[in-house]
C-alpha cells in the first residue's frame, strides 16, 4: 500500500507499507536430536557413559558395542549408534516481514535532484536461513516455534540519501555564463554527487 503526494517544486513524497507472510517453507529437521527432557542433566551429558557419575545417575550403555568414552548425550539420542540425521525437505517454516517506507524525491530542477529513502522494518522467522542452504535447522526439532525471533540479518532502520548538484558555472549558468568555449569546456558541466547509506 503506497500513498504519494506532489509537494510542488518538482518534489514528491511517498509513504508505503510492505508486508510479506510466508508459510510452509522448506527447512531442515534434525531427526536424531537429544530429546529436551534430558537437558536438565546439564554437565552430566558431557561425561563418558562409563564414568561413575553417569552410572550413579542410573544410565548405562544403550547397546554392548557402544564405546566407553562416548558422552551420555550420544547414548540418549533416539538413534545412539548414529550421528546427525537431517531431513532437508521438511515444511512448516514461516516468516513475517512488515515495513514502512518513506521516500522524498526531487526531480532534476535548478541544478539539483535528490532522493531520500527511509525504511523501518521487522523480519521475524523460525528458520535462520543460511546462504546456499535450504534453511536453518531448528534447535529443538520437536518444537521449531521455539526458534521464532528476529531474523539474524534483520535491519530495523535503514536510510539512503542520493543527490546530484550541477555547479552553476559555465554557459547558461549564473557564473561565467558568457565564458569562452575553451573556458566553458574546463569549468562548465561539473556535478557533485553522493550516495550515503545509514
Amino acid at each position: 500500500l503506497t500513498v504519494q503526494r506532489d509537494l510542488g517544486w518538482n518534489t514528491v513524497v511517498e509513504v508505503g507499507y510492505v508486508a510479506n507472510n510466508m508459510k510452509n517453507a522448506s527447512g531442515r529437521l534434525e531427526l536424531n536430536q537429544l530429546p529436551s527432557r534430558y537437558w536438565d542433566l546439564g554437565p552430566l551429558l558431557l561425561r563418558p557413559i562409563s564414568s561413575p557419575e553417569v552410572r550413579a545417575a542410573g544410565f548405562s550403555k544403550p547397546f554392548a558395542a557402544f564405546a566407553d568414552n562416548q558422552p551420555l548425550w550420544q547414548a540418549l539420542r533416539p538413534f545412539p549408534h548414529m550421528g546427525n540425521i537431517t531431513d532437508r525437505f521438511t515444511s512448516g517454516k514461516s516468516s513475517t516481514y512488515h515495513a514502512m517506507n518513506l521516500r522524498v524525491q526531487k526531480r532534476f530542477a535548478d541544478g539539483l535532484s535528490f532522493l531520500v529513502g527511509y525504511t523501518s522494518s521487522k523480519y521475524i522467522t523460525d528458520s535462520q536461513w543460511l546462504p546456499g542452504a535450504f534453511g536453518g535447522s531448528a534447535r529443538v526439532s520437536a518444537n521449531p516455534a521455539l526458534d521464532k525471533g528476529l531474523y539474524r540479518f534483520d535491519v530495523t532502520h535503514r536510510a539512503a540519501i542520493s543527490y546530484t548538484y550541477e555547479l552553476p558555472v559555465g554557459k547558461g549558468k549564473k557564473l561565467l555564463a558568457d565564458a569562452h568555449p575553451a573556458v566553458n569546456a574546463l569549468v562548465g558541466g561539473w556535478q557533485i554527487s553522493g550516495l550515503h547509506h545509514y
